[in-house]
C-alpha cells in the first residue's frame, strides 16, 4: 500500500487550492458557511486518509485470496481475443499483399513478376473474373485425348501451333507480356503463372483497345452484341489488331482466320464486367 501514500499526497496537492478559505483569498468575499465546511473537510483528512489505506489494503488482501483468479482469468480471455484480432489482422494484411512469383527458365533465366491486385482479389471479392477466365478457358478447342481445357498442362492437338496451358497462350502472347523467355514446361507446370499470365494479356489488350472498345461497347453488328468483355476474349483469339479489323470488317464469319474458326463465339460474353486498376 505505500504506492498509496504518494497517490494521496498529490491528491491533496491539487486540493490544496479547492480548500483554500474565502477569507484567504482577497478576490472573494469571505463565505463563513463555505469556510466552515473546508475546515471540516481538513480537519477529518487525516482519518480519510487512514480510512483510504485501510480499505485498500483489505480490498488487496481479499483480492489475493478471492479475486486474483477472476482476473487472471479475465486478462487471459483478453489477452486470447487480442492475439487473434492481431493474426486475423496479419493474416488478412498478408493474402492482400501483392505475391512475387519466382520464375526459372532451363537456361537459368529469372525473373520476377508482380501480381496484380486484382489476382489476388480474384477468389476473394471477385468471383466475376474468376467465372471470366473459367468462360474463356472452355471456349478454347478440345486437345488431344478428347479432354477440355479444364488442366493447366494441355497442349493444343495442332502440332503446327504453340498455344499451351489452361488458356492455350501461344508463344506471340506470352512475348507481348514479357513471358517470351519462360520455358514451354515451367508455364504449364504453374497454374499461378498462367492466370497471371492470362490477365496480364487482358489488361494488355484492354490498354491498346480502351478507345476501340469506347466507340463499339454496345453496338449490334452483324448480328452481334458487342461488349467489352466479349471484344477482350475475341483479342485473345485474334489479337487486340485482328479483333479491332474484324469487327471493323462487319464481323463476317468467313472473314475469320483458319486458326480461329470459332472465335466469334466469344462475342457472346456479354455479363462479366472487368475493372482494371
Amino acid at each position: 500500500m505505500k504506492i498509496l501514500k504518494p497517490l494521496i499526497k498529490l491528491l491533496k496537492y491539487f486540493l490544496n487550492p479547492l480548500l483554500k478559505p474565502t477569507e484567504l483569498i482577497d478576490r472573494y468575499p469571505t463565505n463563513v458557511t463555505l469556510d466552515y465546511r473546508i475546515s471540516m473537510v481538513k480537519y477529518h483528512w487525516g482519518e480519510i486518509e487512514h480510512y483510504i489505506l485501510s480499505i485498500a489494503k483489505i480490498k488487496w488482501k481479499l483480492f489475493l485470496k478471492y479475486g486474483w483468479k477472476y482476473f487472471v482469468l479475465k486478462t487471459s480471455k483478453i489477452i486470447v481475443l487480442l492475439t487473434i484480432g492481431f493474426f486475423l489482422v496479419f493474416f488478412i494484411y498478408k493474402a492482400a499483399k501483392p505475391k512475387i512469383i519466382n520464375i526459372y527458365h532451363t537456361d537459368s533465366f529469372e525473373s520476377k513478376i508482380e501480381k496484380d491486385s486484382i489476382i489476388i482479389i480474384r477468389d476473394v471479392v471477385n468471383p466475376q473474373l474468376k467465372k471470366y477466365f473459367d468462360y474463356i478457358a472452355a471456349t478454347e478447342v478440345p486437345i488431344k485425348n478428347g479432354d477440355t481445357l479444364s488442366s493447366y498442362q494441355v497442349r493444343c492437338y495442332d502440332s503446327t501451333s504453340s498455344a499451351i496451358g489452361r488458356y492455350q497462350m501461344v508463344n506471340a502472347a506470352r512475348t507481348q507480356i514479357g513471358l517470351g523467355g519462360v520455358s514451354d514446361q515451367v508455364f504449364l507446370n504453374n497454374p499461378e503463372l498462367q492466370d497471371v499470365a492470362m490477365y496480364l494479356l487482358i489488361k494488355d489488350n484492354y490498354r491498346a483497345m480502351k478507345p476501340f472498345i469506347d466507340e463499339y461497347d454496345g453496338k449490334i453488328i452483324n448480328g452481334y452484341f458487342l461488349t467489352e468483355p466479349g471484344m477482350l476474349s475475341l483479342a485473345h483469339a485474334l489479337g487486340a489488331s485482328g479483333a479491332m479489323t474484324w469487327i471493323k470488317n462487319g464481323c463476317k464469319v468467313n472473314q475469320l482466320p483458319s486458326g480461329a474458326p470459332n472465335a466469334d463465339r466469344r462475342l457472346t460474353f456479354q455479363k462479366y464486367k472487368i475493372k482494371f486498376k
